[in-house]
């Protein structure tokens, strides 16, 4: 199966490309699944297509090709059906984290708004419940002039007349810095650069078709973007998100993502390891189930070694096994 799997998934020029042969080969297969504690869902490869094609639908429809299109979501489904209908109309799509409420939010606007005007969007997808927040903050002087502002799930069925499938030479993703030191600057990545990037890490985490990739990562960093959402779509095997919200507020979320849904490929940066290990209490060690695990990526610098054999202590009895860490950067 293992063969099956890199062999279709070696054919497909793009995501787009990939997506569609598991429509037609496995088209009811769960492709994500969102845990959300109020909210979640799942789509199969069919229904995940179709929204797809709707949004890819609305940008062709509006001249998006070639185009920047923002993607202004909370972590969940639409973001997931939005980027790809951003690949299908073979628009180039942003992905920016949703400016929250607090101590940060000036800054997070100020980031986003920075983004806005560099990149110069022909479109700005989001959910409808966001649209008055966007479109307040841009008229209070917060944000620029916001064109063509789309909320995703109001739109229609494809009409298939005007899609044409990106090539591999189409820009796909303009990828943010985070911008902690300078202004955030933009990063242009090709269908050709997805492809390499994701088929390089399906060699090296040893992806197959048994594979069960998950985690809470952000949709608009490289690690939850290419790692936890391409990678998986690319192959075919099923993918389980969360958001990274969730996770801070309870650590222990990520720890029953994978026992509930065998999840075999997950990944963070070395402070959730550490954050698992103050936050998870011995009780919840009886209802873990880890042995899925043959892969647990630390995307850090630097890696801490030493949380890594505290973790492994603590999680051994849940059937973590130690040698299931992969450092990366």
């Amino acid at each position: 199966m293992e063969t099956t799997t890199r062999s279709r998934a070696s054919r497909a020029e793009t995501i787009v490309h990939a997506l569609r042969e598991h429509v037609r080969s496995q088209p009811d297969k769960v492709a994500v699944r969102f845990v959300d504690d109020d909210d979640g869902g799942q789509l199969t490869y069919r229904e995940l297509d179709a929204r797809a094609r709707a949004v890819a639908s609305e940008l062709a429809a509006r001249g998006m090709r070639g185009r920047p299109v923002v993607l202004a979501f909370r972590p969940g489904l639409a973001f997931v059906a939005a980027f790809l209908g951003a690949l299908y109309a073979r628009a180039a799509a942003v992905p920016v984290a949703l400016p929250r409420l607090g101590v940060r939010a000036g800054a997070e606007m100020k980031r986003l708004g920075a983004i806005l005007e560099h990149a110069e969007p022909g479109a700005v997808l989001t959910e409808a419940m966001l649209v008055p927040f966007y479109r307040a903050a841009s008229q209070q002087g917060h944000l620029p002039t916001l064109p063509n502002l789309i909320a995703t799930e109001e739109l229609g069925g494809a009409d298939e007349t005007i899609l044409r499938l990106p090539t591999s030479a189409d820009l796909a993703v303009i990828q943010y810095t985070s911008g902690s030191t300078s202004a955030p600057r933009g990063v242009r990545v090709t269908h050709a650069n997805v492809v390499s990037n994701v088929e390089m890490i399906a060699r090296t985490y040893g992806a197959d078709a048994s594979s069960v990739f998950g985690g809470w990562l952000p949709h608009f960093h490289d690690m939850g973007l290419f790692g936890q959402l391409c990678t998986p779509l690319f192959l075919g095997v099923p993918t389980v998100l969360s958001s990274p919200l969730r996770f801070l507020r309870r650590p222990v979320s990520w720890l029953r993502m994978i026992t509930e849904h065998g999840i075999t490929i997950t990944g963070g940066p070395s402070f959730a390891y550490a954050r698992c290990l103050r936050a998870v209490k011995d009780a919840d060690l009886e209802s873990l189930d880890l042995s899925s695990l043959r892969v647990a990526v630390d995307g850090s610098e630097p890696v801490q070694a030493r949380t890594h054999r505290r973790f492994a202590e603590r999680f051994a009895p849940a059937g973590f096994d130690a040698a299931a860490f992969t450092p990366s950067y």
